[in-house]
């Protein structure tokens, strides 16, 4: 009690106000954390391109982008207005810019990790080939936070930069394959974990991918440089033409391989190939052999060629009242494959039915155009007269 007694005034004003300024450094802490949470998960708004006024507005001019000393993207463009973001200098770099009658542009790699240059390059050419080119009828610009990305990706990587094109999209590949669709997404990204840099192209609104005979319609897509795939989603239509044959199989999933020229299909798809109805799971196609092969169960149902009572294979115009027309069923529980451009196809551990005749064997060879059948290994034939057991 005589202790508190002795203090003196001035020393507990002091005390009051170290308390007060405590306060105060907690309450300006709260809000700085506050407004750096708000700001991370909007963001960074400039002013809207319908609103703002061009910094610099070019027409029919080359623009080439540099990231760390290398060429990072190029375009020839109708017209090109830069915008500046209020604050900001513009050679801090282009954080913004409306774009239109894009032609020749050309997406470049660049280093997987960011280091810094000691130099200026002495010329402003590419160092690699090009990833893709593209035109556009509109495309806009956005650098940084400006970019518009799904969250998903906010989640992983900050964004360099975005393009977002628009309206009659044509994309060529490297590798040979075009893309053709009305809205793409071009992103340039660095791993929050690794820092390494990724390039990735985006789209939901439909795209047509063709190489050569073969076209996948993708719902939706993404294309990895780095991996070396066109992935489609959401549901995927694949098409292969040659003259008058059309082919055409359904599937949720698909990824096109640009190394190897080989489509995957890991999801159950349904479709008519080389005249066979096919239902299966989990299977690929090889372009180089123009071949389906299968890694999981597949039902096939093979429409019989036109025969005769006396055995003889008959042509559509010989079509008589005599004659047995009908499908015949082959399911796979080991591997197939349809032999090249044949109508031809062979599979492992099968069942066949033609009526109510039943055959199970090891393998079986099938061929749509002559109606033979070959089979072996572990054969067992049912039928309502008769069970046999046999190889061949």
């Amino acid at each position: 009690m005589c202790n508190a007694m002795n203090i003196k005034p001035i020393e507990v004003n002091k005390l009051r106000l170290l308390k007060s300024g405590a306060a105060l450094a907690i309450l300006l802490a709260l809000f700085m954390g506050y407004r750096d949470l708000i700001s991370s998960r909007q963001p960074l708004n400039a002013v809207p391109f319908s609103l703002a006024r061009a910094s610099i507005h070019l027409e029919n001019a080359p623009f080439t982008s540099l990231v760390h000393g290398n060429v990072n993207w190029t375009l020839r463009a109708r017209s090109m207005d830069i915008y500046g973001i209020p604050g900001m200098a513009l050679n801090n770099g282009l954080q913004q810019a409306v774009i239109q009658g894009i032609k020749d542009g050309k997406i470049y790699p660049v280093p997987s990790i960011n280091k810094p240059i000691s130099s200026v390059p002495s010329a402003i050419t590419p160092r690699s080939q090009a990833t893709l080119t593209f035109s556009a009828d509109n495309a806009s610009y956005l650098a940084g936070q400006l970019a518009q990305v799904p969250l998903n990706l906010q989640l992983t990587f900050l964004v360099q930069w975005q393009f977002q094109l628009t309206g009659n999209v044509e994309i060529h590949l490297h590798s040979g394959e075009e893309m053709q669709t009305q809205s793409a997404s071009i992103l340039q990204l660095t791993d929050r974990r690794t820092g390494t840099n990724e390039q990735r192209m985006i789209g939901d609104e439909g795209a047509d991918v063709t190489y050569k005979n073969l076209t996948l319609h993708l719902n939706s897509f993404r294309y990895t440089p780095s991996s070396g795939a066109v992935e489609g989603a959401n549901g995927v239509t694949v098409t292969y033409r040659k003259g008058d044959e059309t082919n055409s199989l359904s599937t949720d999933r698909a990824y096109w391989s640009l190394k190897d020229r080989i489509m995957r299909c890991p999801d159950t798809d349904s479709g008519v190939w080389k005249g066979i109805h096919i239902s299966a799971s989990n299977f690929y196609y090889n372009s180089s052999t123009n071949s389906l092969y299968g890694l999981g169960k597949a039902e096939i149902r093979i429409p019989s060629p036109l025969i005769s009572n006396h055995g003889k294979l008959l042509n559509p115009p010989e079509k008589t009242d005599k004659q047995k027309v009908h499908d015949v069923t082959v399911d796979f529980k080991g591997t197939w494959r349809t032999v090249g451009n044949s109508d031809a196809m062979v599979g492992h551990n099968f069942i066949y039915r033609d009526k109510d005749v039943v055959i199970t064997g090891d393998y079986i060879y099938a061929d749509r155009s002559t109606g033979i059948y070959k089979a072996d290994g572990h054969l067992i034939y049912d039928s309502l007269q008769y069970h046999a057991l046999c190889d061949k």
